[in-house]
């Protein structure tokens, strides 16, 4: 091992002895140099190159892989993680038994979000939420928030209730669109055996028994005056 500092501010380099001395680690200092400040450790991981003489310092050609930044930003860009696993097959492979994998907490007043933005040709960006008071489908709700459209697709309140294209549904279902004479809801059956029965759409009802000539669904079809929905 060789070990090359530099004491007047406090950075230390480790080079590995492959064939010369290559820098693959530093720690160094960041933050503040004023006396009494704060300053923060700097951990940083390289992929290098070039090989550089003893007590000399003069790092180059080598490219940071792991960073580690007490004060700032970390970031690892030398392969995949592996959280459980030592063969991670995605950018990040997190894998145990346990009944809750992964936790995402957030104090914020919006409630706990987890992004995913396509930034391929056509892509959007949406959010997966759990909604806190100011979201804006009311907190204890989980919904679908699409970023580039400033909109909610779907969601589902605490009490079970599942909007699509509103985030206050008054019914176990509530769909609202504004399809402009198409159509709002589309059963489509695809049958390759040419069973002309499908698509069904059936009502049915599961407690009590029903005497003869007992409506046991019914299909209602109103129309609001106003566009209070009165």
């Amino acid at each position: 091992k060789n070990i090359f500092g530099n004491y007047g501010f406090s950075e230390w380099w480790l080079g590995g002895t492959a064939d010369g001395n290559k820098p693959i680690m530093s720690l160094a200092a960041g933050g503040s140099t004023s006396a009494g400040a704060a300053q923060d450790g700097i951990l940083t991981l390289y992929s290098t190159t070039s090989a550089w003489a003893n007590n000399t310092y003069s790092p180059t050609n080598n490219t940071a892989k792991v960073k580690l930044d007490a004060g700032g930003d970390s970031y690892f860009t030398g392969g995949d993680v592996g959280i459980g696993t030592t063969s991670p097959g995605t950018s990040l492979h997190v894998s145990d038994a346990a009944e809750v994998t992964l936790s995402v907490d957030s104090s914020h007043a919006t409630g706990a979000q987890i992004s995913l933005d396509s930034t391929g040709t056509g892509g959007d960006e949406w959010r997966i939420v759990s909604g806190a008071d100011n979201a804006g489908i009311g907190g204890g709700a989980f919904g679908l928030y699409n970023v580039d459209t400033t909109s909610y697709r779907w969601m589902v309140t605490s009490a079970g209730n599942v909007g699509i294209g509103t985030t206050s549904p008054s019914a176990p279902l509530t769909i609202t669109a504004d399809t402009d004479g198409g159509d709002t809801v589309r059963i489509e059956g695809v049958d390759a055996n040419g069973n002309l029965s499908t698509p069904d759409l059936t009502l049915i009802r599961t407690n009590g028994s029903p005497g003869a000539n007992t409506f046991l669904g019914h299909l209602h079809f109103k129309g609001m005056n106003n566009a209070s929905g009165t």
